[in-house]
């Protein structure tokens, strides 16, 4: 297969992605608003969740297909020796938020006390429409590389035979050191769960507010802990790959990165403070630290979009 054939492949591909993305999109809008109203309607819960995470599962898979059929599509001369594919990761781009929900739907699994049921499947249903109106993940699939292979694709048709080989080596070279890299396949998973963990025990505090309870608060510090813990590897794993990824940048300035300490700075203190004798039990300064907590997550989330630096996307 040639180079011209392979680009032809990939944008039919994506064209037939996109037009079972309608109704895939359709699909999880129908699902995060029902998770919605049942909170008022009080429907059979748990059947709503395990069609909803039959649902999500069936998108994720879709998505691990569109990933895999990119990957045999092309063959890149990054080197003469070693031609590389694209291994791209199924949380990329416009796929964070989905991939967000997904864990979330995961942690679900394992069934949640009844009294704070509702409120964590509506926040799952949140987030589903959140993926849906800010990311478009299955109508604008990997936006970002699209406009990478867009680029390429006009190279190739106007340029010379020389000009197109290096073209298509700068493109496998993208592949080798940023799609294709070890950190891009261990950093992201770990934060995104952290993030649904933290999202957990966000909406479990959100209880704590109305009528203090020591099982709910329990469940809180549990989740909260699994958070961190991932949370702490990420960020680890994470230094090294920017040392290696931005090593001509001053990337220890970049605001994403900063406030991404002061999350794990805040998780910090609410572990410590929990752990206090004085206030073990004082269920509502935990909360309001959690609250201030979860605030500096999304904040982090947002910057990544809104703030410029080397690890800004927007």
């Amino acid at each position: 297969m040639n180079s011209i054939e392979s680009f032809k492949i990939y944008f039919a591909l994506r064209e037939s992605f996109i037009l079972a993305g309608k109704y895939l999109s359709v699909s999880l809008l129908l699902c995060s608003l029902a998770l919605f109203l049942n909170y008022w309607l009080r429907f059979s819960r748990r059947l709503l969740f395990w069609f909803s995470f039959l649902v999500i599962s069936a998108c994720f898979a879709s998505l691990i297909w569109f990933h895999f059929k990119i990957n045999r599509i092309f063959l890149l001369p990054a080197t003469q020796q070693q031609p590389v594919r694209f291994y791209l990761p199924f949380w990329i781009e416009g796929e964070k938020l989905f991939f967000w929900a997904f864990l979330f739907s995961l942690l679900l699994i394992s069934r949640p006390d009844k009294k704070i049921e509702p409120w964590l499947y509506a926040s799952l249903g949140a987030l589903i429409l959140s993926s849906l109106i800010f990311d478009q993940t299955f109508l604008n699939p990997l936006p970002s590389f699209n406009r990478e292979v867009l680029e390429t694709w006009q190279i190739l048709k106007t340029a010379s035979a020389y000009q197109a080989h290096q073209s298509l080596r700068q493109f496998g070279l993208r592949a080798k050191f940023f799609y294709n890299t070890i950190y891009m396949w261990i950093h992201p998973p770990l934060i995104f769960f952290s993030y649904a963990a933290f999202t957990y025990s966000f909406v479990a505090s959100l209880y704590l507010l109305r009528r203090p309870a020591e099982k709910i608060e329990k469940v809180t510090y549990s989740f909260i802990k699994k958070g961190y813990l991932a949370l702490t590897i990420g960020l680890l794993i994470g230094y090294p790959w920017a040392i290696f990824a931005w090593k001509n940048e001053p990337w220890w300035w970049s605001p994403k990165l900063n406030i991404s300490l002061t999350m794990w700075l805040l998780y910090t203190a609410y572990l410590h403070l929990r752990i206090h004798p004085s206030y073990r039990n004082n269920f509502r300064w935990l909360t309001y630290l959690n609250f201030l907590s979860f605030s500096s997550l999304i904040f982090t989330y947002l910057t990544t979009y809104l703030i410029p630096g080397v690890h800004a996307y927007g």
